[in-house]
Parts: C-alpha cells; structure tokens; sequence
C-alpha cells in the first residue's frame, strides 16, 4: 500500500471517530434577550424596560460590554433544555449552566459547582428528593420529602459524577444526556431549580 493511500485511510478514521454530529442551541434561542431577574430573560427593549442585556449565539453568549461565553460542549437533554460547559471571561473563569425556554421567557440556571445548585430528584416509584451540591462540589446533601435532609462528603468526583458514600449523583453526557442520581438503591432523575424554590430543611444529618 502506498504511503499516499495511507494518509488518505488515516485521515478516514479519524473523520468517521469524530461524532457524526455536536448538538447547538436552536435558533429560536438565539439573539438578544433582557434580564428581568438573576436567571430569567424575555425579548424587549432592554434600554428601557430592563437594565440588563445578554446576547445568546450558536458558540456562545456575551452582554454586548465586556464579558463574555465560549461553549466548549452543548448536550440536548431529554427534556429540550440544554447542558452547557463555557469558557467565560478570557478563559479565566469555567461555567456550567442549563438553558431552557418556557414560554416567552429564557432561563439560564447556573449548575457550577462553584456555587450552590439545587435539584428536584424524580424516581417516579418513589417520593421525590430535594439535592443541594454544595462547597465547590465537596459536600451533596440530600433530602427526600417529608425526611430530614442527610448531608455526605464527596469522596469521588470528576467532570462527569460525584460519589458519596451512599450514591453517585451524574452530570449529563452525550451518551446519557441528563442530570441523574443513585441513592439508597433508587436511580432518580434529576433537573436543576432555582434557589428560590427550595424547601425548608426542617433537620439535617451530617455523614
């Protein structure tokens, strides 16, 4: 075989690995949008109803100054919302969020680990669990409704799960494009909220 018909089957496998093709936000979602609150946005005139501008593309999101998003990854999850991993600021600053549209309106929840995220936890044979990731991805609390909420040291984590002694919560995946969690032998499905709407631990259990 000659080194020409070589070069042409390398460069073959190396096409047919690549994945056939990488999810991105659908038009619909593209565009200016105006804050009317930390994580919500609708389309107007931003100069005059609103005081906060963010400008959603198919690479990434500004706020038409100085600050500025590069996706590196964008995962559809089963739900039509979509899982973002983001270069921010100069790549000085990594950011993870969902982005959804309900309605008229935009959310971006922040999911980093660098913050607090609360999630509603669904098993469907089971009652629902309320989760916190919190302190930098170190701790994962844990409340199933109407129990005292269990807090647990993470004892494992990579870009993709955090494993604590009683279970393993996943990020989403191209292969398994959702927030999910092990605990106590149920899988749950899981979907990030905003602070504001998280119970009231009533008791908490250190492990």
């Amino acid at each position: 075989m000659g080194e020409p018909m070589k070069r042409a089957l390398a460069a073959l496998a190396l096409l047919t690995a690549l994945p056939a093709h990488a999810d991105t936000l659908p038009k619909s979602m593209l565009g200016e949008w105006c804050g009317t609150d930390v994580d919500t946005f609708v389309r107007g005139n931003c100069g005059e109803q609103y005081d906060r501008l963010i400008v959603l593309e198919r690479n990434g999101f500004g706020n038409g100054d100085d600050y500025g998003c590069e996706f590196k990854r964008v995962i559809r999850l089963s739900q039509g919302s979509y899982f973002i991993r983001a270069s921010c600021d100069g790549g000085t600053q990594a950011e993870e969020l969902v982005i959804q549209t309900l309605g008229d309106e935009l959310e971006m929840i922040p999911v980093t680990r660098t913050q607090d995220v609360y999630y509603i936890c669904d098993p469907r044979s089971a009652p629902l669990a309320f989760v916190n990731v919190e302190n930098n991805g170190k701790h994962v609390m844990v409340q199933v409704r109407d129990r005292e909420a269990r807090y647990f040291r993470v004892t494992r984590s990579n870009a993709d799960m955090l494993t604590f002694s009683h279970g393993v919560f996943r990020y989403p995946t191209s292969t398994d494009p959702r927030f999910s969690m092990n605990y106590a032998g149920a899988r749950y499905a899981c979907e990030p909220r905003h602070a504001s709407q998280q119970p009231r631990k009533v008791s908490q259990t250190h492990e």
